[in-house]
């Protein structure tokens, strides 16, 4: 039976991670220099009308990190009381991603792990850095699982729901209004 040879064993497992490890700091540094991500690291209140008909104002607040491993921008929310929500409504949990820029916009795709429940939003995306609040289109299920899409709104400081409200001016566009 052969001796292992341990040092030459463990520079070789060195000298194989150089690679991956290389390529997550060339992400990292790559990312460090593009700002154009950076502006949306961070808390934001997200405000969107809810699809019920009723008008009202519904708030979440999440948060966006940027996750090395995956190279992305990670999206999760951080409380559960969402003013103007229903109970169904409050139970959700949401995760997601940002995509990069395409053209103006951005996607923010949220989902609830517990649930069917999807949660896409076109984000406008804005040249200048820093940005305070950004606006766009979200698209969701009803609580009868019809497909809606409504006017949103991201903001860095919590919003009055009056503010909201007035801010988010437009009707929620729900697939049942249509097919009957």
């Amino acid at each position: 039976m052969a001796q292992i040879n341990w040092p030459e064993a463990l520079v070789g497992f060195g000298l194989g991670l150089v690679p991956l490890l290389a390529r997550q700091i060339y992400i990292f540094v790559k990312y460090v220099r593009i700002p154009t991500r950076r502006k949306y690291l961070g808390d934001w209140w997200l405000y969107d009308k809810s699809t019920t008909g009723s008008g009202s104002v519904l708030e979440r607040h999440i948060r966006v990190s940027y996750s090395i491993l995956l190279d992305r921008l990670a999206v999760k929310t951080l409380d559960r009381d969402q003013t103007g929500a229903s109970p169904m409504a409050e139970a959700l949990q949401y995760t997601g991603t940002i995509s990069g820029r395409q053209g103006m916009v951005r996607y923010l795709f949220l989902r609830d792990p517990g649930s069917h429940e999807k949660f896409i939003c076109y984000l406008f995306d804005p040249f200048y850095d820093p940005i305070e609040q950004t606006f766009g289109l979200y698209i969701a299920l009803d609580l009868q699982g019809i497909p809606a899409a409504g006017p949103m709104l991201i903001s860095r400081k919590r919003l009055s729901a009056d503010e909201a409200t007035s801010r988010l001016a437009g009707d929620v566009l729900r697939l049942d209004q249509l097919i009957r």
